[in-house]
């Protein structure tokens, strides 16, 4: 009887599996899905989204990787539209099976809309739970709809909400169509590497999009993400011999086969992007929030190299109408013949804090973190969402120090 019972189990077990295994055939299966790595968000002049999704074609590596500005021989005033169309699609072709990864683009009325279309388009499932970074550009960030699909898509499963943001200053399609492997074997890798480069440095920030929406939601602190920008070298570059970085992303001086590149940071209140920062402005913020790793800094003409020594220490008085908000920020600063002196980079460096601070007080955004602090004063959440942190932070009495050790350069 045992045996018998046994028998059965295992009878409709394999029944069960067979079932399931013929109702839904390559379903789950990896060869029936595309995997996204990156993706672009843009606002049309008639209104229209347009989604572009860069994904690997199957094809070669990356070491062939050639632009997306390829131009035909032929003029394009010399062409109909519908040639327009289809020579654009052939070079694009040719683009991802020289770089390994393929571009795609729909257009829809919202998000949704166009992820649909592009759904039915693409020869495979469309997964996005790999996506690397997600691109907005600066004008679409400005949009009264931005924080809602923010809000969409960390809602959304599908979406990796640990992906990197980024505010393009300029396409998302364009960035993304330009965002090629230049070093290393896969972009994915090639990505992640970057990022760390780019906020060892300290001239963006790192943002992942639901440190966006926790951030609109939670009426602590601001978000803050990186800018980014392809770089036709056609902008004049910032001539302050006192600072390095006082450039936005598309600015910066330099050449490479990259044209892509990231510095600055957009500021984002409860409603979407409000104002930028550049990248040297960027690493004081980040600074004042405790994230810098080391910076160099430069007075007077002369350099030196700047590390945190310990946490600034914030100390918040709310007991009058307008708060007090006193930051001591603690360095190590590398000494040697070619240095400024101490009190010339502590001048400057407590003025330069102070002006970011009253930058972002006028821009009614707190970056900073200074809320998750203030907020501790609080008994319940309705005692503090109806102290409206932001709009006391923008009239608020703000004092800075800065307290120096320096160490031997050698």
């Amino acid at each position: 009887m045992i045996r018998t019972r046994a028998w059965l189990r295992y009878i409709v077990f394999t029944i069960i599996c067979a079932v399931g295994l013929y109702a839904f055939p390559g379903s789950t299966e990896i060869d029936a899905q595309v995997f996204a790595i990156n993706i672009g968000i843009d606002r049309l002049e008639n209104g229209m989204m347009r989604v572009t999704v860069q994904m690997p074609s199957g094809e070669d590596d990356g070491a062939s990787a050639s632009s997306g500005n390829s131009k035909s021989d032929e003029s394009d005033d010399e062409q109909d539209e519908h040639s327009k169309q289809l020579k654009r699609a052939q070079q694009i072709q040719q683009q991802s099976k020289q770089s390994g990864y393929l571009i795609a683009t729909a257009d829809g009325v919202n998000f949704r809309d166009a992820l649909n279309i592009m759904t039915a388009t693409l020869p495979r499932l469309l997964n996005m739970s790999q996506v690397k970074q997600i691109v907005f550009s600066e004008a679409f960030a400005y949009d009264p709809e931005f924080m809602d699909l923010v809000d969409f898509m960390v809602n959304r499963n599908s979406i990796y909400n640990a992906a990197q943001i980024a505010i393009c200053l300029g396409s998302a399609e364009e960035f993304i169509r330009e965002q090629n492997l230049i070093l290393g074997a896969r972009l994915s890798k090639a990505q992640d590497a970057a990022w760390y480069a780019h906020q060892l440095v300290g001239f963006v920030p790192e943002t992942h999009i639901s440190d966006i929406y926790y951030a609109a939601h939670s009426g602590c602190c601001d978000g803050m993400a990186a800018l980014c920008a392809t770089n036709m070298f056609t902008s004049e570059v910032s001539s302050n011999v006192d600072a390095s970085g006082t450039v936005y992303a598309g600015q910066i001086s330099r050449s490479g086969a990259n044209l892509n590149e990231y510095m600055g940071s957009a500021l984002f209140g409860a409603n979407g992007m409000v104002g930028r920062l550049t990248g040297y402005e960027t690493q004081l913020a980040q600074m004042i929030r405790g994230e810098i790793v080391g910076m160099l800094y430069m007075s007077n003409g002369r350099i030196t190299e700047l590390d945190p020594r310990a946490k600034p220490d914030v100390a918040i008085d709310l007991s009058k109408d307008i708060p007090r908000i006193s930051i001591s920020v603690k360095l190590y600063m590398q000494i040697d013949d070619a240095s400024p002196s101490v009190q010339d980079v502590r001048t400057q460096l407590e003025r330069e804090l102070l002006e970011l601070v009253q930058k972002c007080q006028n821009m009614g955004v707190e970056p900073f973190g200074f809320g998750k602090k203030a907020v501790r004063q609080f008994l319940t959440f309705e005692d503090w969402n109806n102290y409206h942190w932001r709009d006391r932070f923008a009239q608020a009495d703000v004092g800075i120090s800065v307290d120096i050790e320096p160490i031997d350069a050698a």
